[in-house]
Protein backbone atom coordinates (compact mmCIF):
# COMPACT_ATOMS: atom_id res chain seq x y z
CA UNK A 1 0.00 0.00 0.00
CA UNK A 2 3.27 2.33 1.06
CA UNK A 3 4.16 2.21 -2.76
CA UNK A 4 1.13 2.17 -4.52
CA UNK A 5 0.27 6.03 -2.44
CA UNK A 6 4.24 6.42 -3.09
CA UNK A 7 3.95 5.81 -6.85
CA UNK A 8 0.23 7.87 -7.37
CA UNK A 9 1.89 10.98 -5.70
CA UNK A 10 4.84 11.07 -7.92
CA UNK A 11 2.49 10.61 -10.41
CA UNK A 12 0.60 13.21 -9.80
CA UNK A 13 3.78 15.39 -8.77
CA UNK A 14 5.12 14.93 -12.46
CA UNK A 15 1.69 15.20 -14.25
CA UNK A 16 1.21 18.42 -12.46
CA UNK A 17 3.56 20.15 -15.23
CA UNK A 18 1.12 19.05 -17.54
CA UNK A 19 -1.81 20.95 -15.54
CA UNK A 20 -2.30 24.52 -16.58
CA UNK A 21 -3.99 25.20 -12.67
CA UNK A 22 -0.31 24.60 -11.34
CA UNK A 23 1.35 26.39 -14.16
CA UNK A 24 4.30 25.29 -15.86
CA UNK A 25 7.91 23.21 -15.38
CA UNK A 26 9.51 23.03 -11.61
CA UNK A 27 6.98 25.80 -10.54
CA UNK A 28 3.64 23.87 -11.30
CA UNK A 29 5.43 21.00 -8.97
CA UNK A 30 6.40 23.01 -6.26
CA UNK A 31 2.53 24.81 -6.52
CA UNK A 32 1.30 21.29 -6.24
CA UNK A 33 2.72 20.33 -3.28
CA UNK A 34 1.44 23.61 -1.86
CA UNK A 35 -1.83 22.93 -3.03
CA UNK A 36 -4.60 21.43 -0.84
CA UNK A 37 -4.65 18.06 -2.42
CA UNK A 38 -1.16 18.25 -2.74
CA UNK A 39 -0.63 18.54 1.30
CA UNK A 40 -2.98 16.02 2.25
CA UNK A 41 -1.60 13.07 -0.21
CA UNK A 42 1.96 14.19 1.37
CA UNK A 43 0.34 14.27 5.11
CA UNK A 44 -1.32 10.99 4.29
CA UNK A 45 2.09 9.52 2.84
CA UNK A 46 4.93 10.91 5.67
CA UNK A 47 3.75 8.57 8.47
CA UNK A 48 4.04 5.60 6.15
CA UNK A 49 7.72 6.40 5.44
CA UNK A 50 8.38 7.86 8.76
CA UNK A 51 7.98 4.40 10.13
CA UNK A 52 11.02 2.76 7.80
CA UNK A 53 12.80 5.61 8.35
CA UNK A 54 12.87 6.31 11.74
CA UNK A 55 13.78 4.20 14.96
CA UNK A 56 11.46 6.28 16.97
CA UNK A 57 7.68 5.37 17.73
CA UNK A 58 5.70 7.04 15.24
CA UNK A 59 2.31 5.16 16.16
CA UNK A 60 1.06 8.71 16.76
CA UNK A 61 1.73 10.08 13.35
CA UNK A 62 -0.40 7.37 11.86
CA UNK A 63 -3.02 9.18 12.64
CA UNK A 64 -2.38 11.28 9.64
CA UNK A 65 -3.22 8.16 7.47
CA UNK A 66 -6.94 9.84 8.19
CA UNK A 67 -6.13 12.63 5.94
CA UNK A 68 -6.69 9.91 3.15
CA UNK A 69 -10.33 10.17 3.19
CA UNK A 70 -10.26 13.55 2.50
CA UNK A 71 -8.04 12.54 -0.54
CA UNK A 72 -12.06 11.20 -1.51
CA UNK A 73 -13.28 14.60 -2.53
CA UNK A 74 -11.00 14.39 -5.95
CA UNK A 75 -12.93 11.36 -6.80
CA UNK A 76 -16.67 11.61 -5.58
CA UNK A 77 -18.89 14.17 -6.92
CA UNK A 78 -21.27 14.23 -3.63
CA UNK A 79 -18.42 14.81 -1.42
CA UNK A 80 -17.32 17.94 -3.79
CA UNK A 81 -20.82 19.00 -3.17
CA UNK A 82 -20.60 18.99 0.36
CA UNK A 83 -17.05 20.44 0.71
CA UNK A 84 -18.78 23.05 -1.74
CA UNK A 85 -21.97 23.75 0.53
CA UNK A 86 -19.71 24.09 3.87
CA UNK A 87 -17.28 26.31 1.79
CA UNK A 88 -20.02 28.47 0.73
CA UNK A 89 -21.56 28.71 4.41
CA UNK A 90 -18.85 28.84 6.54
CA UNK A 91 -19.78 32.21 7.59
CA UNK A 92 -22.79 31.37 8.84
CA UNK A 93 -21.45 28.19 10.40
CA UNK A 94 -18.84 29.84 12.24
CA UNK A 95 -21.35 32.01 13.52
CA UNK A 96 -23.14 29.06 14.79
CA UNK A 97 -20.06 27.77 16.42
CA UNK A 98 -19.72 31.26 17.93
CA UNK A 99 -22.74 31.79 19.41
CA UNK A 100 -23.04 27.75 20.83
CA UNK A 101 -19.39 28.26 22.46
CA UNK A 102 -21.17 31.83 24.05
CA UNK A 103 -24.15 29.74 24.97
CA UNK A 104 -22.17 27.05 26.42
CA UNK A 105 -19.71 28.92 28.45
CA UNK A 106 -22.79 31.31 29.81
CA UNK A 107 -24.68 28.26 30.72
CA UNK A 108 -21.66 26.95 32.60
CA UNK A 109 -21.51 29.89 34.38
CA UNK A 110 -24.60 30.02 35.57
CA UNK A 111 -25.07 26.84 36.54
CA UNK A 112 -22.02 26.57 38.57
CA UNK A 113 -23.30 29.61 40.26
CA UNK A 114 -26.44 27.87 41.27
CA UNK A 115 -25.42 24.42 41.23
CA UNK A 116 -21.66 24.49 42.51
CA UNK A 117 -22.03 24.62 46.31
CA UNK A 118 -24.29 21.43 45.97
CA UNK A 119 -22.42 19.28 43.77
CA UNK A 120 -19.29 20.81 44.43
CA UNK A 121 -17.38 17.50 42.28
CA UNK A 122 -19.50 18.05 38.93
CA UNK A 123 -20.29 22.31 38.84
CA UNK A 124 -17.47 23.47 41.24
CA UNK A 125 -15.68 24.44 38.76
CA UNK A 126 -16.77 26.73 35.30
CA UNK A 127 -14.66 23.99 32.97
CA UNK A 128 -16.38 21.22 34.93
CA UNK A 129 -19.79 22.45 34.40
CA UNK A 130 -19.00 22.84 30.53
CA UNK A 131 -18.93 18.99 29.82
CA UNK A 132 -22.39 19.43 31.23
CA UNK A 133 -23.54 22.69 28.91
CA UNK A 134 -22.02 21.42 25.74
CA UNK A 135 -23.79 17.68 26.54
CA UNK A 136 -27.14 19.37 27.01
CA UNK A 137 -26.66 22.06 24.21
CA UNK A 138 -26.10 19.14 21.97
CA UNK A 139 -29.16 16.86 23.43
CA UNK A 140 -27.27 14.35 24.22
CA UNK A 141 -28.10 14.57 27.53
CA UNK A 142 -25.48 11.49 29.01
CA UNK A 143 -27.13 11.77 32.41
CA UNK A 144 -23.75 11.49 34.18
CA UNK A 145 -24.11 15.11 35.49
CA UNK A 146 -27.52 16.51 36.34
CA UNK A 147 -29.57 19.45 38.10
CA UNK A 148 -30.68 18.53 41.35
CA UNK A 149 -32.13 22.07 42.76
CA UNK A 150 -35.42 23.19 41.39
CA UNK A 151 -33.46 26.63 39.78
CA UNK A 152 -30.99 24.23 38.41
CA UNK A 153 -33.55 21.85 37.05
CA UNK A 154 -35.17 25.24 35.31
CA UNK A 155 -31.73 26.65 33.82
CA UNK A 156 -31.53 23.02 32.34
CA UNK A 157 -34.04 23.23 30.65
CA UNK A 158 -33.62 26.66 29.36
CA UNK A 159 -30.58 25.03 27.79
CA UNK A 160 -32.01 22.08 26.45
CA UNK A 161 -34.26 24.49 24.44
CA UNK A 162 -31.40 26.29 23.54
CA UNK A 163 -29.56 23.75 22.29
CA UNK A 164 -33.14 22.60 20.28
CA UNK A 165 -32.65 25.96 18.90
CA UNK A 166 -29.00 25.72 18.03
CA UNK A 167 -29.70 22.74 16.23
CA UNK A 168 -32.91 24.05 14.29
CA UNK A 169 -29.74 26.60 13.00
Amino acid sequence: ATLIFTLEYALRLWGAAENPRYGRHRAARINFIKSPLGIIDLIALLPLWLTFVMSLDVRFLLVLRAFRLFKLARYSPAMRSLLDALYAERRALMGCLVILLGAALFSAAVMHLVEGNVQPDKFGTIPNAMWWAIVTLSTIGYGDVVPVTPLGRLIGAVTIVAGLIMIAL
